[in-house]
């Protein structure tokens, strides 16, 4: 698949006429978006715990939603619903146990499948 990427998009090309400062900044883009990220990721980790943050993983799409509206685009319909939506499940798995036990009763009464007598 990565060869017939790279056959369609010919990226060999593009390398080729990059500037330094093109290199600059995608090698700031790889040391800060993984060891830098990372690094705070696992500090957090261990501050708030683990059955928090994995939860919040599920808000990066969210903030990089959110973060590309600050620079000017506008977002689909597709992706608000997709926030709500994220939004609503992280709201409810670290909301209280009465919320929970309501959502799940409504799920599992949805999927109860009738009996016949």
């Amino acid at each position: 698949m990565v060869l017939f990427a790279s056959w369609l998009e010919q990226p060999f090309a593009a390398i080729q006429s990059m500037t330094q400062s093109d290199m600059a900044i995608i090698l700031y883009m790889g040391i800060c978006g993984t060891l830098v990220a990372y690094y705070f990721w696992m500090q957090g980790t261990q501050v708030i715990g683990p059955r928090k943050v994995t939860s919040m993983f599920n808000l990066i799409p969210v903030f990089t939603l959110v973060i590309s509206m600050a620079l000017g685009t506008m977002p689909h319909f597709t992706q608000l619903v997709g926030i709500v939506l994220v939004t609503s499940g992280v709201v409810i798995a670290n909301s209280n146990v009465r919320i929970k036990s309501f959502v799940q009763t409504k799920l599992n009464t949805s999927r109860a499948v009738p009996r016949e007598l």
